[in-house]
């Protein structure tokens, strides 16, 4: 099996979303210490991030030049320790048509959308105006009833930060955030397994961007 590689370049969201490039052009890296972690943390977690919107990838064969969904949204930054962003309405049937197992995407498919949490870590570039940041969702796991033998498994969604480009979070008022991820593995019963397929692009991942809704 083909391994993901977090810097594959992945340009169908890159043009849509104003992210930050993660290229420092040549500066030298310096993490962040623990102490500022925790302070642009703190500050991260003062605002509230509602009228969001989650972009993912979705075959849409009326108009080839709109391969995308969206559903409402909203997030809910925190800071215990390994620092989390808690997302609602997390749309977990969708992922069914990137599933070649038919069985399992029919399964799928039946899911209610759900709260999930991701893991972020402040990049060195963050300035008092605006924290720059990786984050990806936590292993979304399911069990589910499928198949001929209607037996249950247990089925694991494994998620990656895009490297490429940093989220970010405005911290003074008005709020705004921002990042992108991808679902980059899928697991049942324990084993990674090859049924992972993007129905717009053929790929073995499947690109999302969490954001502010834009106004009309």
């Amino acid at each position: 099996m083909k391994k993901f590689t977090l810097l594959t370049v992945l340009a169908a969201f890159v043009a849509a979303f104003s992210f930050t490039s993660c290229n420092t052009d040549g500066d030298s890296y310096t993490p962040l210490t623990l102490e500022q972690q925790k302070s642009f943390q703190a500050a991260m977690a003062v605002g509230s991030y509602n009228n969001m919107m989650l972009l993912f990838e979705k075959k849409n064969e009326a108009n080839v030049n709109k391969q995308i969904d969206s559903v409402a949204v909203s997030c809910r930054v925190s800071m215990y320790g390994d620092s989390t962003i808690t997302m609602t309405n997390f749309p977990i049937a969708q992922l069914a048509e990137h599933i070649s197992n038919k069985n399992l995407a029919e399964a799928l498919a039946k899911e209610a959308p759900r709260t999930i949490t991701c893991k972020y870590q402040v990049a060195p570039n963050s300035t008092s105006a605006m924290a720059y940041f990786l984050a990806c969702p936590s292993v979304i796991e399911l069990n589910l009833t499928y198949g001929t033998d209607n037996k249950s498994h247990k089925v694991q969604f494994a998620f990656a930060p895009n490297q490429m480009y940093y989220g970010y979070c405005t911290l003074n008022e008005p709020r705004q955030l921002g990042f992108q991820f991808y679902l980059a593995q899928l697991w049942v019963d324990g084993a990674q397994t090859s049924y992972l397929k993007n129905s717009v692009s053929g790929n073995s991942y499947v690109q999302f961007a969490c954001r502010n809704a834009f106004k009309k």
